[in-house]
């Protein structure tokens, strides 16, 4: 069922079978539609299955020569590799599907929902972290030999996993240190999963729950994440979802911007802010009310967690490259005082709060704060667009100028 999964999602049109002398199916030769749009002729099947007699020859005499690797040394599939998993739910680990005990805990395994091994060469090791998208795994490369993370998606139509497909390529073709590596798509029954760089420091958010940061590691970070998302948006991708656990640590403490799950590739004009509230008219007030019943992770409209979204985002408005640098602003802010400036009691308050602008003094959470970064956080989380930065490129810019080791 997989396989026919994956073909479908391949868009295939033409499928030769690898059958060995002994009359077993070894594999198959896909192929997509000609960039021309123009059939496969009978001089290209032809061709094709010369093709595939080759690689059939070749694979024939790879598969009699193998020899089982040890772990992490490459890894043969095995039929019950592609069944359910089993996982403990006191360490958290994953097992194939033929063990019943946690050789650790000695308690009784429950069936997981992954397989032991993704696409016959991600070796799933232990479940690391969950969100309102999906589960995160740590797992391992066993042809590279280098850990990954794992992320299960929600289950989508055939076009929204085409549409994943599309935005994880044009996300791998972006380039820089702080941001998380897409390795690749994969798909087990039905379930889209996002292979990535595993980054073994944790996230902020992990951080966080041991008090705030010192002001100068916030502005080292917060300047990192703005380089990162100028390279996003000049190549027209909004993330959506800027908040402290989208941003990791890899062991070395090189911060990188994770979590692509809202991402968008969009029309270059996103990158115009689209204006004051004042646009938005009477749509702030059905907004508001459906924000607050909203989950903390939402969809549709409300794309993004409540508490980092900005006054247009909450107002309905277009999005545009002013979504992540509020998002950015507030985790900063959080970074610093070691609390988000918008809590309140229920979610509409905290809408009402962030669409009108009002903000704690931050120097009145942390007395230390100097008064230029102070000064750059309140700009930053204006309500008045024009105090803001209009670029991850001046925010950055606007943020490096607030260094402490300037002045206060």
């Amino acid at each position: 069922m997989q396989d026919i999964e994956w073909i479908d999602s391949a868009d295939a049109t033409v499928l030769l079978p690898l059958i060995d002398s002994g009359g077993s199916l070894l594999g198959l030769l896909v192929l997509g539609g000609k960039r021309s749009e123009a059939k496969y002729s009978s001089e290209d099947r032809l061709l094709l299955q010369a093709v595939a007699s080759a690689v059939l020859l070749t694979l024939e005499q790879r598969l009699h020569q193998r020899t089982p690797l040890p772990f992490g040394q490459g890894a043969a599939l095995d039929a019950a590799d592609s069944e359910p998993a089993q996982q403990c739910d006191r360490c958290e680990r994953i097992f194939k599907s033929t063990l019943t005990t946690c050789e650790g805990c000695l308690i009784a395994l429950r069936p997981a929902s992954v397989p032991s091994l993704l696409a016959g060469k991600f070796r799933v090791l232990s479940r690391i972290g969950s969100g309102g998208m999906g589960i995160v795994y740590m797992g391992e490369d066993v042809d590279l030999n280098r850990p990954v993370a794992i992320k299960t998606l929600p289950r989508l139509s055939e076009a929204a996993v085409r549409r994943l497909r599309r935005e994880a390529r044009a996300l791998a073709t972006i380039h820089h240190p702080n941001l998380e590596g897409i390795y690749g798509v994969e798909s087990w029954r039905g379930t889209p999963m996002l292979v990535l760089e595993y980054l073994s420091g944790g996230t902020l958010a992990s951080r966080l729950r041991g008090g705030p940061l010192e002001v100068q590691t916030v502005i080292e970070t917060g300047a990192a994440m703005a380089d990162a998302l100028h390279s996003l948006h000049r190549a027209g991708v909004l993330h959506r979802d800027i908040k402290p656990s989208n941003i990791g640590f890899t062991g070395d403490d090189t911060p990188k911007l994770l979590d692509f799950g809202l991402a968008v590739v969009a029309a270059p004009d996103f990158a115009k802010p689209s204006g004051d509230l004042s646009e938005h008219g009477e749509s702030i007030t059905r907004t508001r009310a459906m924000f607050a019943s909203a989950p903390d992770q939402s969809s549709g409209i409300l794309a993004g967690t409540p508490l980092y979204m900005s006054p247009e985002a909450i107002a309905g408005g277009k999005p545009d490259v002013g979504f992540d640098l509020w998002g950015l602003a507030v985790t900063l802010f959080e970074a610093t005082a070691g609390m988000n400036p918008f809590v309140a009691g229920d979610r509409l308050e905290t809408a009402r709060l962030i669409s009108h602008g009002i903000l704690p003094d931050i120097r009145s959470l942390r007395a230390d704060c100097p008064v230029r970064f102070a000064t750059f956080l309140h700009d930053s989380l204006s309500v008045n667009r024009l105090q803001r930065p209009r670029s991850a490129r001046e925010f950055g810019s606007r943020l490096r100028a607030a260094d402490v080791r300037v002045g206060a």
